[in-house]
């Protein structure tokens, strides 16, 4: 189950309760990136200290256990991802005083 409150955890079982609560809400894709980033770097990072030097071993659980709390919590926003971040175009700012020419040839 996900390291959540009571509350979450019982309708998290609840497809239909989860569906009410979470399903309006949209999660941005770049979210998604930055939760993988983060949880591939703090692994990476951990196993690296681990390897080259033979770190504190109670200080790498700790790294641990926050990537596996990063990854619980992106597990429970994955269901809620956009499949893409719409982009709004910016449009062109208006010129002022831009007119025809006002010579006659």
């Amino acid at each position: 189950m996900f390291p959540f409150p009571n509350e979450l955890n019982s309708c998290i079982g609840d497809e239909g309760a989860y569906n009410q609560l979470f399903l309006p809400l949209k999660v941005p894709k770049a979210l998604g990136n930055l939760f993988n980033r983060a949880i591939d770097g703090r692994r990476m990072c951990t196993e690296w200290y681990t390897e080259h030097l033979h770190g504190d071993a109670s200080s790498n659980q700790r790294h641990n256990h926050f990537a596996d709390i990063l990854t619980a919590a992106w597990e429970f926003l994955r269901p809620l991802q956009e499949s893409y971040t719409p982009r709004t175009k910016l449009s062109a700012p208006a010129t002022q005083g831009a007119t025809q020419p006002t010579t006659d040839l």
